[in-house]
């Protein structure tokens, strides 16, 4: 199934290829830009959870994420880690403009914030934050095509906008994910807190799971 993001704030637009983390940046006019009416967008919605591998309390908030999303189809989440070999320098950038604690596995979700502040929330709210979420305008459309061919992507990304958010400050976020990364050592290996726990889901694969599937990871 195709998802689109919609984002309400865009911060800057980039794009992340291959094995280059350094981010490459690009600055376009907004001249020319035909406002549409926006009454009829459908919403997306973004979770980002912040996690590292020594976070034993990780699995289960990815395990819930992972439900949430393969039952909701207008949800995509992108993971955020804080380092190691599955950091990308987009998750420091994130984190100084916010400019607060991170905490793991809290997420930001459709980058919700409260006078300017970012706000992050734990997975057993996630459904209720969604829940309001659906009940707001969209502000901007979006529609992406992409084409591979050997080592190069091309991306087209057709967007209409509401007079609301049109400005200097809009930009657009181009971000290359990984849908599942498996490795091996340290920098992959997940810590659990729910080895012991009959309930959990990841009962009885070791306090640390070996081959564990990390995914939507930033490239």
């Amino acid at each position: 199934m195709k998802k689109a993001i919609l984002y309400s704030t865009l911060l800057s637009l980039f794009m992340a290829l291959g094995c280059n983390k350094e981010p490459i940046e690009f600055v376009h006019p907004m001249d020319g830009i035909v406002i549409e009416d926006t009454s009829g967008f459908d919403r997306a919605f973004l979770i980002e959870p912040f996690t590292s591998v020594s976070c034993g309390a990780c699995p289960l908030a990815h395990h819930e994420i992972e439900t949430i999303e393969a039952a909701q189809s207008d949800v995509f989440h992108m993971t955020h880690y804080l380092y190691g070999p599955l950091h990308h320098p987009y998750t420091q950038y994130l984190i100084d403009q916010v400019n607060k604690t991170i905490y793991t596995p809290l997420a930001l979700v459709h980058r919700t914030n409260n006078d300017g502040s970012a706000v992050y929330y734990g997975v057993d709210r996630m459904n209720e934050i969604l829940e309001g979420r659906r009940h707001q305008e969209a502000e901007l459309g979006i529609e992406v095509d992409m084409a591979i061919e050997q080592d190069v992507i091309e991306i087209d990304v057709e967007m209409d906008f509401s007079e609301e958010i049109l400005g200097d400050n809009v930009a657009l976020n181009v971000i290359l994910i990984e849908k599942t990364v498996v490795g091996e050592g340290s920098g992959y290996d997940q810590r659990n807190y729910g080895d012991n726990d009959e309930n959990h889901p990841y009962y009885g694969q070791g306090k640390y799971i070996e081959g564990f599937e990390h995914t939507n990871v930033i490239r």
